[in-house]
């Protein structure tokens, strides 16, 4: 014996209204996929800029100090390091 008469468009109701909490969550975890994806495509892109100005900021003084042996060397990791503190550039 039903203690309860089976109400079909209830029922549609609460699939169509589950369906859509599994669509928002499914929604929102590819959001943010694509949030920190972007997030580190610009993270990189800021990166890059900030390294080009500051290697360009370090030539310019060396330039100015009559250093040309030390600008050859700049494409030496180490080399631009210690140059980048030696000019106060970048700090410990």
């Amino acid at each position: 014996m039903l203690l309860t008469e089976y109400d079909e468009q209830s029922h549609i109701e609460s699939e169509k209204e589950i369906a859509r909490e599994e669509g928002w969550e499914e929604g929102m975890q590819e959001g943010k996929k694509v949030g920190k994806k972007e997030g580190i495509q610009e993270g990189k892109k800021e990166g890059i800029q900030e390294g080009i100005q500051i290697a360009a900021l370090l030539a310019e003084y060396l330039e100015r100090d009559g250093r040309l042996q030390d600008l050859k060397l700049l494409s030496d990791a180490n080399v631009r390091e210690r140059l980048f503190r030696e000019y106060h550039i970048i700090k410990d």
